[in-house]
């Protein structure tokens, strides 16, 4: 017969999973003990019940569009004796339907704020609010990659605003979504780094990552450089205690305390996790143990010599050793643009420090020289090699800023690690807490007008994210390089982040 549910959505269906969730974030949730919840698709209800047990909130709100599908199950929740729970068998999601649950009706404890009101700035650590957007297969939606996505960006809109749940002051979030659906405003690379995530670092104080899956499939960045990640992340969990259960750790996690590569390379031979290096290790074994016999050569006396035979395991051999050594000429080749680019930063802070005028001027000639060769061996890269090295190169410079400009990098704590059969379907997800700040001043003042002029930047500069400075502010309206130039001095100041060098 036809579902009576989405069938779509995905179910928390790992008690321990809950359990690990829940002991990670103990400390940071003892604030919210007998708050109010407001809960979006609690679904099958395993982690409503183990959240609302540690809590023990006053009132505890469920919303559950497929009330039909799991009310049966919900209902021992509601029946069971000082039950707090309340179900509204509505879509959260509606923004009709939330609005009436904000009500003396539902949160008699809360009190709706004005505008202009100092305590919409602070955290309100009586209220919490916890959902699962979680959907496989994904859709699009109203041009969102899916639903999950339009739903974050209004949250976010919502942070800003004031408006939803968040008009009872800053209101901290905990939700669940696919696990590729934490990239939109929480990016692990500087090619992800879109409007939506600059938006979300202007409108949190933090964004972290509990749970998720700790393997990533798409546009990972440098495998040295996640290593580098996770320490700075580990050495901050050392400090404040925290623990990881056996089987939770992060495969950087592991590689990182076992000190054993994941892939069984020398640590930085070719600078990235290579699928193919573990089956090439596994060849050169069986090889030095004579289990593949050798090659066959035309004339063997010769200096180098035509093969004239070899069994199909020798052929995968020389094969994988030859992409061995491409790799390592490729991670090499890129290794020394990266040095030769630290160089030219090192002599712009000189040259921006430098005070005496023909000394100055020398140093600059010095610069424009080198600057000029570096870019002329970058136009030379084909397309592939030029977008790697790029992103390699700027995910490397950000890292290098302290504090670390992707607010990945900036994690109190490393991920627990899901597994896909602690979900219903076999999907991994991941846990989100968002917890927001006041926004700038400056976007304070006139709002929303002077926010609505930063969206309008943030878009015409992000219309081509790999645009140079020059061409990107100069879109934005006649005049408007000359006269930002001069008003953002950092954007030039190379001890600030910034070039000499915005073209």
């Amino acid at each position: 017969g036809r579902s009576i549910g989405d069938n779509r959505r995905i179910n928390i269906v790992s008690e321990s999973l809950c359990d690990d969730t829940l002991t990670r974030l103990k400390p940071s949730l003892e604030k919210h003990i007998g708050c109010d919840i407001i809960e979006v698709n609690p679904g099958i209800g395993i982690w409503s019940e183990k959240l609302h047990n540690v809590l023990k909130p006053r009132t505890h709100i469920l919303f559950e569009a497929d009330h039909r599908l799991y009310q049966p199950i919900l209902q021992p929740l509601l029946d069971a004796p000082g039950s707090t729970f309340k179900l509204i068998p509505k879509s959260g999601l509606v923004w009709g339907h939330m609005e009436k649950a904000l009500s003396d009706e539902y949160l008699p404890h809360q009190e709706p704020l004005v505008r202009g009101d100092p305590r919409l700035e602070k955290p309100n650590d009586t209220l919490l609010f916890v959902a699962n957007l979680g959907h496989y297969p994904k859709r699009s939606f109203k041009g969102f990659s899916s639903m999950a996505n339009l739903v974050l960006y209004q949250f976010m809109s919502a942070l800003r605003t004031h408006s939803l749940f968040q008009r009872y002051g800053q209101v901290r979030m905990l939700i669940w979504v696919d696990n590729d659906e934490k990239d939109t405003i929480l990016p692990q690379s500087i090619s992800f780094r879109r409007k939506a995530a600059i938006e979300a670092e202007i409108s949190c104080e933090k964004i972290q990552v509990v749970a998720a899956s700790t393997t990533r499939n798409t546009f990972p960045r440098d495998h040295n450089l996640e290593l580098q990640s996770t320490r700075l992340a580990y050495e901050k969990m050392d400090k404040m205690g925290i623990r990881t259960p056996q089987g939770r750790e992060s495969s950087c996690l592991e590689e990182l305390i076992s000190g054993v590569p994941s892939d069984l390379r020398k640590p930085g031979s070719v600078g990235t996790s290579v699928s193919f290096l573990e089956e090439l290790r596994g060849l050169e074994a069986q090889y030095a143990a004579g289990k593949l016999g050798d090659w066959e050569y035309i004339n063997p006396s010769a200096r180098r010599s035509r093969i004239s035979g070899e069994s199909p395991e020798l052929s995968r051999l020389r094969k994988l050793r030859y992409l061995e050594k491409f790799q390592q000429r490729k991670f090499e080749k890129r290794e020394g643009m990266k040095t030769e680019l630290d160089e030219i930063f090192a002599l712009q802070r000189e040259v921006h420090a430098t005070r005496q005028p023909e000394q100055r001027q020398a140093l600059e000639e010095v610069l424009k020289h080198r600057t000029d060769a570096w870019k002329g061996r970058l136009d030379g890269l084909d397309e592939d090699s030029f977008d790697n090295t790029m992103a390699y190169l700027d995910n490397g410079r950000i890292f290098e800023r302290k504090p670390q400009s992707l607010m990945w990098d900036r994690r109190d704590y490393e991920p627990l690690k899901v597994r896909a059969d602690e979900f219903l379907p076999m999907r991994e997800m991941c846990l989100l807490d968002i917890q927001p700040k006041s926004l700038w001043p400056v976007l304070q003042e006139n709002f929303p007008d002077n926010y609505d002029a930063l969206e309008y930047i943030l878009s015409q500069l992000l219309i081509i994210p790999s645009q140079n400075i020059c061409r990107g502010l100069s879109a934005l309206a006649p005049g408007a390089y000359d006269y930002l130039i001069a008003e953002c001095p950092s954007l030039t100041d190379p001890t600030k982040g910034g070039s000499l060098d915005v073209e």
